[in-house]
C-alpha cells in the first residue's frame, strides 16, 4: 500500500517510525513506552490505511535500543526504526 507523508523535522529530533495494526491504543501505549525513560515527543504523525498504520515521532532525546526493543514487543507492531 502507499501513504503520502510530508513531514518536516529538525536535526536536534531523534525520528523513529513505527508501522502498526490500526487498533484501539496502540498509539497511546506506544507513547506511554517512548515516555516512560523520560524521552519526550517533539512532533507525532499517525496515518492508516484501513488494517495498517504508521506512526512517526520525532522526540528531542534519543530513543534507547531498550525502548525501541519493548515497542517492537507490542501486539500489534509490525516494525520499528529509529533513525
Amino acid at each position: 500500500f502507499w501513504l503520502k507523508l510530508s513531514i518536516e523535522y529538525s536535526k536536534k529530533c531523534i525520528l523513529s517510525v513505527f508501522i502498526h495494526k490500526n487498533q484501539p491504543n496502540m498509539i497511546a501505549t506506544i507513547t506511554d513506552t517512548i515516555s516512560k525513560d523520560g524521552v519526550n515527543i517533539a512532533s507525532f504523525e499517525d496515518k492508516n490505511r484501513g488494517e495498517i498504520a504508521y506512526s512517526i515521532i520525532d522526540c528531542d532525546n534519543d530513543v534507547s535500543d531498550r525502548i525501541a526493543n519493548d515497542i517492537n514487543s507490542i501486539e500489534g507492531v509490525i516494525r520499528v526504526r529509529v533513525i
